[in-house]
């Protein structure tokens, strides 16, 4: 059985009266006779006045709203850890390609370099044949303008096998040359993460049994002083006062 109420004006005056009205702005309790006077009174006329069994419920409806509040700062919290959670996770797979994509550049730097060195050494030694053979070619016309029959066969003679053997040479450079084309193969993995992967991630809502504690009032179900509601706490001092 629930412990009994008080009025509190009639507890001023020394006299123990049981409260069946409630004021919400005074937080005591009210007889029928003080409940009266107390609406009549210039003070408290506006004050609301309600059955002390409504105050009970008012007042644990009250905790469950401040615990469904709770509960809805404590969503919003996790909101943000896991939006913190996604842009440091994002940031991590950022840094991690960046790094993976300036290993690849310097790569790329090296291997261009390496190829366009051996066209480079080829354009050398195909400049310095063609000066060869330009030489040669001037020579002869040089030995046509100014020698003698004798000298001119076996003068041009001579420098045809110069010419001969700078062709072959040349010939076999070129054969042995080859052709460079740089291409880029993405790594098999990524292009399974861009093909294959269509989420960052999932949202799983883990539900269990809520904290919301509505007890009856009439039937104080605390044990322990701290864990009792406010109503409760008044109840029982009125009825140990009693």
């Amino acid at each position: 059985m629930a412990a009994a109420v008080f009025c509190g004006p009639c507890r001023y005056r020394e006299i123990t009266k049981e409260a069946k009205k409630w004021c919400t702005n005074c937080d005591e309790g009210l007889c029928d006779d003080c409940a009266e006077v107390h609406k009549r009174s210039e003070i408290s006329q506006n004050h609301e006045i309600i059955f002390v069994d409504d105050f009970r419920k008012i007042d644990n409806i009250k905790q469950c709203m401040e615990n469904c509040k709770s509960a809805t700062n404590e969503i919003k919290k996790l909101e943000l850890e896991i939006k913190n959670d996604l842009l440091l996770t994002r940031t991590k797979v950022n840094d991690h390609l960046d790094k993976l994509q300036k290993k690849l550049l310097r790569e790329l730097r090296s291997t261009s370099y390496l190829c366009t060195s051996k066209y480079n050494k080829l354009l050398q030694n195909l400049e310095s044949r063609e000066e060869m053979l330009t030489k040669l070619r001037k020579q002869t016309l040089h030995m046509k303008t100014n020698s003698s029959e004798k000298q001119l066969f076996f003068g041009t003679r001579e420098i045809n096998k110069k010419i001969a053997q700078e062709i072959e040479s040349t010939k076999n450079v070129i054969s042995t040359t080859k052709d460079y084309e740089l291409k880029f193969i993405l790594h098999s993995l990524i292009e399974t993460f861009l093909n294959g992967v269509k989420e960052f991630g999932q949202i799983k809502v883990l539900e269990c049994d809520t904290n919301l504690d509505f007890r009856d009032p009439k039937n104080p179900s605390c044990s322990n002083w701290d864990e009792c509601s406010y109503f409760e706490k008044y109840f029982r001092l009125e009825g140990s006062a009693n």
